[in-house]
């Protein structure tokens, strides 16, 4: 397995910096890395023929991932997760039919007119964000009613240049924010900081046929595990882990890597 990190627009042969400590540990685990220059479409060191690619980045849309793909391709290795596994956690609606009974409801909308004319009479407040992201400004994603869809999608578009997608408007549930943790997923076994795996976490484990994901879980006000999202854990950060704690995970990958190809 090669892990392949983005390369520092400052110097090529350094990670970009939210990557390189996790570059350097994975090499002093002994395990395989290269650089990506994305402008470049460049990888270093060149990849082998049969290598499997692991991708620790940034998010890419599914166009830019597809890009990834082809130049990976070329050299005749392999992506662990093709486009069409990539796809399948970092956009909602293509994991939220196996998961509906564990995540707040959601329904789905090309833009914002479209949710304001179905949702127009209904009572909010709703939780919007397109297919991969939310507000992180200080507006936020609550719409306390229909009419403030529109004025968060634009937000989107203006902070994201675009919706990925469309809509995604959810029912808004509340949560005991301190108890909300990530969850690293690598060919159906589950890995957890503290050790202990949720029931809930195990259920996606076991129904979301994908390589390696997150699975981000909170208890709810009434004590109720639920699934607040779903993300490629090629491109999901690290949250509350440490480098130590994540070593097992890569370590995991790099050995399913060397002896079976992924679910498709």
């Amino acid at each position: 397995m090669r892990l392949l990190y983005p390369s520092s627009p400052l110097n090529a042969r350094q990670a970009d910096d939210f990557y390189e400590l996790e570059r350097s540990a994975a090499r002093a685990a002994g395990l395989e890395t290269a650089l990506w220059t994305e402008d470049a479409k460049r990888i270093s060191p060149a990849l082998s023929a049969g290598e499997i690619v692991v991708y620790r980045g940034w998010m890419l849309r599914a166009p830019e991932y597809a890009q990834l793909q082809t130049l990976v391709e070329s050299a005749g290795a392999r992506l662990l997760a093709p486009q069409a596994m990539y796809t399948r956690t970092h956009h909602l609606p293509e994991w939220y039919g196996l998961l509906e009974e564990f995540t707040p409801r959601t329904r789905f909308f090309k833009d914002a007119e479209a949710a304001l004319s179905a949702l127009e009479f209904e009572n909010g407040p709703f939780f919007v964000k397109d297919w991969v992201k939310s507000l992180s400004s200080a507006r936020g994603s609550i719409a306390a009613n229909a009419a403030e869809i529109a004025e968060i999608a634009a937000e989107l578009v203006n902070y994201r240049g675009s919706l990925e997608g469309g809509l995604c408007v959810r029912e808004v549930e509340t949560f005991d924010d301190a108890t909300e943790d990530r969850f690293f997923v690598v060919e159906g076994e589950a890995f957890a900081r503290s050790g202990v795996v949720p029931e809930i976490v195990r259920v996606a484990a076991a129904r979301i046929s994908s390589a390696f994901f997150t699975v981000d879980a909170v208890r709810r006000s009434d004590g109720v595990w639920r699934i607040v999202e779903l993300g490629d854990g090629q491109v999901s950060d690290l949250k509350l882990w440490t480098l130590e704690e994540f070593m097992p995970v890569l370590t995991r990958l790099d050995q399913i890597s060397s002896i079976a190809s992924p679910r498709l």
